[in-house]
């Protein structure tokens, strides 16, 4: 019976804390965002099968929803993907300004030459030389951008993680982050394509997950996170808050 009771404890737990920290999820199973049920729309070429969004270099995914995105807290952004296209290519877009103020949205890519490219507006862009590590080689490659309020408020405070190594940003114009709501359209995030220039950079390949969390992930949480399914990521959540709560 205890082991029951806790099990079940451990489920609501779950279930409770993992729409606090998980703000958005995207597991391509079906068009939906699994947090707020929010369906999503695909654009040009893009068609959904076998859990992966697959993209031909014309048009993208795009939610109705910011994905708890907004304002000036903490936030990680999580991607996984798969490409062998030699050329720029978005992987996820937010711009709430529509490429206006500095600060006030965000994208990130894979690069022609095989590197992680973050940017936002007004300046704001860093690339990360990964050496040997090639985006482009048709593996499966998992990204995060992750920004802590706490420790820091501008561009520059931003940390990008590339297949478990964890990146510091030291360039592009240091703008305070703050991603405020424009119009409603603007709001959307994307995923293949920008919105506000559907033909400019982009994807070609697959995308397996996109993720938002409300808070600022380490490496070891990013590794940890199960290729997501509804289920598998709430129970995430309640394991992500257990194990922090042990610190």
């Amino acid at each position: 019976m205890k082991t029951q009771l806790l099990s079940l404890g451990l489920v609501a737990a779950a279930t409770m804390t993992s729409q606090a920290a998980l703000t958005a999820n995207w597991s391509f199973d079906d068009l939906n965002d699994s947090i707020s049920s929010t369906t999503g729309t695909l654009n040009g070429g893009a068609t959904n099968s076998g859990g992966k969004l697959n993209l031909t270099g014309t048009g993208g995914f795009d939610s109705e929803t910011a994905g708890g995105l907004g304002g000036t807290g903490s936030f990680t952004i999580v991607s996984e993907f798969t490409t062998t296209a030699n050329a720029d290519q978005t992987i996820f877009a937010y711009n709430p300004g529509n490429g206006g103020t500095g600060g006030q949205d965000i994208r990130f890519f894979a690069q022609a030459n095989g590197n992680f490219r973050l940017e936002m507006n007004a300046g704001a862009g860093f690339e990360v030389n990964l050496g040997a590590l090639n985006l482009n080689d048709g593996a499966t490659h998992r990204v995060a951008v992750i920004f802590d309020s706490s420790t820091g408020t501008s561009f520059q405070d931003v940390d990008i993680n590339v297949d478990g190594t964890t990146y510091n940003v030291t360039g592009g114009t240091n703008h305070t982050i703050n991603l405020t709501t424009g119009a409603a359209a603007d709001d959307n995030v994307s995923f293949g394509y920008q919105l506000n220039n559907p033909t400019n950079r982009t994807f070609t390949g697959a995308i397996e997950f996109g993720q938002i969390h409300d808070s600022a992930l380490t490496a070891s949480e990013i590794a940890a996170i199960p290729e997501p399914s509804s289920s598998a990521l709430l129970g995430f959540g309640g394991m992500l808050l257990i194990l922090r709560r042990r610190k």
